[in-house]
């Protein structure tokens, strides 16, 4: 759940200047799971900057998060899902977000094994420039871990239950997002229309699911369908087809 090294420095460690209000986007080369929500923090620093900064010490705040779009958790468009098709996320900088020095976090959780949450984060430095004097309220900063529990609902659920499938609402983890803050885009999903700083490009690579998922009838839309070591359905619901996106997982789209 750390990142950027739990502090100590590694070659060609980097800081992007951005302008409260301005659009930085989160680059990734792959993502296979289209279950789940997506989620945006940030964490200040002090003013020599996040280097040294040990992720498991800041206190993190949640400037946007995106869930559930529409339909059911069984077989409704997700966060994830968006992330999936587009390799890219574009997320505001509040523009009454105080200056100075900041990490931030990119958080997906996957949801594609029942139970079995899984979180990719991945972390970047900031300098964030501005006349902003917004900073939120201690309850709305948290400590990761423990920002969530296990038990929480959004984080420990089986989309594939007989619940899930008439289930049309998600509780994303963690804390609210802090209401004193303008100009965030806490509930739009991608967009091309606002200017973007780009970061450095984000590698993730999830990993090869170790679970299986039923097979009754077909594996919903985005879900697995084979890959090395898979024992659950091989087939998906129509329209869609069974396509082998690696080795190790092949996807219903």
């Amino acid at each position: 759940m750390h990142c950027n090294n739990d502090g100590s420095a590694g070659p060609n460690q980097k800081t992007l200047t951005i302008a409260a209000g301005k659009t930085i986007t989160s680059i990734y080369s792959q993502w296979t799971h289209a279950e789940g929500p997506y989620t945006v923090y940030l964490a200040a620093c002090p003013s020599t900057g996040c280097t040294s900064v040990n992720s498991a010490t800041a206190k993190w705040f949640k400037i946007y998060e995106l869930g559930l779009i529409s339909g059911t958790v069984y077989t409704g468009k997700w966060a994830n899902g968006l992330l999936m098709a587009n390799l890219k996320w574009d997320t505001v900088i509040p523009s009454n977000l105080k200056a100075g020095q900041y990490l931030i976090r990119w958080e997906t959780l996957a949801l594609h094994q029942s139970n079995t949450p899984q979180f990719y984060p991945e972390c970047a430095q900031l300098e964030v420039t501005g006349s902003g004097t917004a900073f939120p309220t201690s309850e709305y900063l948290v400590s990761i871990p423990g920002a969530w529990k296990t038990s929480d609902p959004g984080v420990t659920i089986d989309i594939y239950s007989d619940a899930a499938k008439t289930q049309t609402t998600y509780v994303i983890p963690g804390p609210r997002i802090y209401p004193g803050f303008t100009g965030v885009n806490n509930t739009t999903p991608i967009t091309s229309a606002a200017p973007t700083t780009t970061a450095a490009p984000i590698t993730t690579t999830a990993a090869p699911p170790t679970t299986t998922a039923p097979s009754t009838g077909g594996a919903a839309q985005y879900a697995q369908c084979g890959g090395k070591g898979w024992t659950g359905a091989t087939t998906c619901v129509s329209p869609y087809k069974c396509t082998a996106l690696n080795d190790y997982y092949s996807q219903c789209i």
